[in-house]
């Protein structure tokens, strides 16, 4: 199976596992990503727009079928941006390689 494919599936099966949750995923990308072998340098941006992606569709979806009281989410969603963005400029130190 091409590499590609297999980690597009890994990421696609735990946003649907956290989905259930009610979470985003941003862990679980990172850690995907990382046994997948992506230099560091690529791991905090692209686990932090999917992230943003996933958490922007699954709001959006809820806010639609007015699920979410939207006086209760406007005070949430400036403190969870900015430490989702203070989170995603975190740096992880060595390399973890499967035997």
């Amino acid at each position: 199976m091409d590499p590609t494919l297999t980690v597009a599936v890994l990421i696609g099966c735990v946003s649907l596992l956290y989905a259930t949750a009610g979470q985003a995923g941003g862990t679980a990308f990172i850690a995907v990503m990382a046994l997948a072998g992506f230099p560091a340098s690529e791991l905090r941006p692209t686990a932090l727009l999917l992230n943003i992606f996933a958490a922007g569709y699954a709001t959006t979806w809820l806010l639609m079928r007015r699920e979410i009281e939207t006086k209760l989410l406007l005070p949430l969603i400036l403190p969870s941006m900015i430490t989702a963005f203070v989170g995603g400029l975190l740096t992880l130190k060595g390399r973890f390689t499967l035997p």
